[in-house]
C-alpha cells in the first residue's frame, strides 16, 4: 500500500488519511487545530468519519514509530537474554520447518510431529517395511556464522543406529551441520526416495 508523508511533520499516512492529517497536523502553521476551527465547522456531515480516520492514523502512526524505535530494540534483547536463560526455549516445536505439517501416529514410533510431506511419504515407508525408527528429539552443536547453534536430525533407526535427514535441498548452514555431527547420518533428497519405491 502506498504511503504520503506530510510536508510539515514528515509522518506517513494512507492515501485516505493524508489530507486530513495535513490540515490538522501541529506543525502546519495553517493548520485548522491552530485556527480554532471544529471539524465540524471544516468537515460538514463528515467530520465524525474523518475523526475516526485521524485517529486510527495516528494509533498506527503510534505503533509505527514504537516499533522501529528504541524501544523495539530495547524489547527484542530483552527476548533474546530470556531466551538464552531459558534451557527450554528454541529449539524443535510443533511449527518448526517450512514444508507441510502435520501429525501421524505411526504403529512402531507412535505419534510423531512431521514437518514436510517427504517426512509423511518416507515414516511411512518405514512402517510398511517394518524398520524400527523414532522421531528425533536430541539436539546436537554445531557453529555456523560464528555462532553456536542446534541441529535435530529428522529421524533415528534404531536397528541401524543412524539418524535420517530428509531434505528437499542443502544450504550452506546444512552442511556445516552435517560436517560436525558426531554419528552415523544419512541424508535423503526427493531422488533417494524415489529410489527406494517412494511415491512423492
Amino acid at each position: 500500500m502506498k504511503e504520503y508523508k506530510c510536508k510539515y511533520c514528515f509522518n506517513t499516512f494512507e492515501r485516505g488519511q493524508i489530507g486530513g492529517h495535513t490540515n490538522n497536523c501541529f506543525s502546519n502553521p495553517n493548520s485548522n487545530r491552530r485556527t480554532g476551527k471544529t471539524y465540524e465547522e471544516i468537515f460538514g456531515a463528515n467530520a465524525d468519519i474523518i475523526k475516526k480516520k485521524l485517529v486510527e492514523a495516528g494509533k498506527r502512526l503510534k505503533m509505527n514509530s514504537f516499533w522501529s524505535g528504541e524501544k523495539e530494540l530495547e524489547r527484542r534483547k530483552k527476548i533474546s537474554e530470556t531466551m538464552k536463560a531459558n534451557p527450554n526455549a528454541g529449539g524443535l516445536r510443533e511449527g518448526s520447518g517450512r514444508g507441510v505439517k502435520t501429525w501421524y501416529t505411526s504403529p512402531i514410533a507412535g505419534k510423531v510431529y512431521l514437518r514436510s510431506s517427504y517426512e509423511l511419504a518416507f515414516v511411512k515407508w518405514l512402517d510398511a517395511n517394518n524398520i524400527k525408527w523414532k522421531g528425533n528429539l536430541l539436539k546436537f552443536p554445531y557453529t555456523f556464522e560464528n555462532k553456536i547453534r542446534y541441529y535435530y536430525p529428522d529421524f533415528y533407526l534404531i536397528d541401524t543406529n543412524e539418524y535420517i535427514e530428509v531434505k528437499g535441498f542443502r544450504t550452506k548452514q546444512d552442511i556445516a551441520k552435517w560436517n560436525n555431527f558426531p554419528h552415523k547420518l544419512k541424508i535423503l533428497y526427493k531422488d533417494d526416495l524415489i529410489k527406494i519405491g517412494i511415491t512423492l
